[in-house]
């Protein structure tokens, strides 16, 4: 039978040995984390640049406020499906492949390899995919309101 003891010793050494304890956080970082931490910081900021560029996109042809259920169309089926919840290979081939080109599986993807620690060259891609998507959705957008305004 485990003791009391035993448990408190045991979930110690779980919070010592975790990646997210403050302790660790700081001598991680006085250690030379902090390009790693910018590194981090950067692949979010592309996914955040990435769905608020198709955004601002999306925005330029609603006409009315009430558009915006339109939206909410296209975002829940792309956050429930977006290997958040279950993994990639639960889903039908063809389903992954649509899948795939979502631009909140490519987020997800990166936050996982950050949080698990798997981060490779493949991670990339992700980032060219999102940096992309960001560009052509900015693009898009000033076009439309530069066009809207001048007529």
């Amino acid at each position: 039978m485990i003791s009391n003891d035993d448990v408190a010793r045991r979930l110690k050494l779980a919070r010592d040995r975790d990646l997210t304890s403050p302790r660790r956080g700081a001598a991680h970082a006085l250690a030379g984390g902090q390009r790693r931490a910018l590194r981090n910081a950067a692949r979010l900021a592309t996914g955040a640049y990435a769905l608020a560029g198709a955004g601002i996109a999306a925005v330029t042809w609603m006409r009315s406020w009430q558009d915006f259920d339109i939206l909410n169309l296209a975002i829940l089926p792309m956050f429930l499906f977006s290997a958040t919840f279950f993994p990639l290979s639960t889903y039908p081939d063809w389903l992954e492949v649509v899948i795939q080109a979502t631009p909140l599986y490519h987020g997800v993807e990166l936050l996982r390899s950050l949080t698990t620690g798997t981060v490779g060259w493949y991670q990339l891609f992700d980032v060219a995919y999102l940096a992309a998507l960001g560009l052509v959705g900015t693009w898009i957008a000033s076009r439309r309101v530069e066009k809207l305004l001048l007529t």
